[in-house]
């Protein structure tokens, strides 16, 4: 099983379905909006000033927001059009990034088989990470264990209608302060089942909520080189097979 490419078409497909869902979305809005502003100024029921105000209003509420979704969507289709190129995407130029040089130019097929080793046997919390003996992969991010430098849990809760629908998003840091998040909707004992795995796994990294995570980003560039040397430092020192 490649978990790499798995995940990367997963990506993709998601990307996918986000752009048609706006083209859709913004057709019906434009499509309606521009009716029901024409049919608005054609009926003229009511004096001018009413029909005017009534036309712009059908105009803010449908046309325009339509009009929106529907620029988005093509820019995103061209987007997905310029990035069909896997060496292209966020998660490959992660794990060439990882990698030492004689290992990074590897071709795709034969890069993913490294990660894939690493990550094989691993344990997988829902669909956007995997925990293995040497890599950890999250969201668009594949980061070698040893390099994980901070976990973090934030729970949210959205408030609609009726009801509150809970979330959580897990993000975790390798040593250039590159993320990969991973969200669990409405699933907060995967999450913190994902996290305490994560902290065991990597117990020198700094970890909490969005508190802790900003101190992490608040370092100087300084004082986060000098914590990375110090860690490489103890992890060189120390003897004991990968997890």
């Amino acid at each position: 099983m490649s978990y790499c490419k798995s995940h990367l078409d997963r990506i993709k497909k998601a990307s996918g379905v986000g752009t048609v869902v706006l083209l859709v979305l913004g057709s019906l809005f434009a499509a309606f909006g521009l009716f029901l502003t024409i049919a608005i100024l054609v009926g003229k029921q009511g004096d001018s000033g009413t029909v005017v105000l009534a036309a712009i209003m059908a105009a803010v509420i449908f046309l325009i927001p339509g009009a929106l979704m529907l620029v988005l969507g093509i820019r995103k289709l061209q987007a997905n059009r310029s990035s069909r190129d896997p060496e292209q995407d966020r998660l490959v130029r992660s794990i060439r990034r990882q990698l030492p040089a004689e290992q990074a130019g590897l071709p795709l097929d034969q890069l993913f088989a490294v990660v894939d080793q690493g990550l094989s046997g691993g344990q997988e919390f829902g669909k956007d990470v995997v925990i293995g003996r040497e890599w950890v992969l999250a969201g668009d991010l594949a980061v070698p264990i040893r390099r994980i430098r901070g976990v973090f849990l934030q729970n949210l809760a959205h408030r609609t209608q009726y009801t509150y629908v809970s979330s959580q998003i897990i993000t975790i840091f390798d040593d250039m302060r590159e993320c990969g998040t991973a969200s669990f909707l409405a699933n907060g004992t995967l999450a913190t089942e994902c996290y305490k795995a994560l902290c065991m796994t990597a117990p020198w990294a700094m970890r909490g909520s969005l508190k802790e995570q900003g101190e992490l980003m608040a370092l100087s560039p300084e004082q986060f080189s000098q914590w990375n040397r110090e860690l490489e430092r103890q992890q060189a020192e120390t003897v004991q097979p990968p997890r």
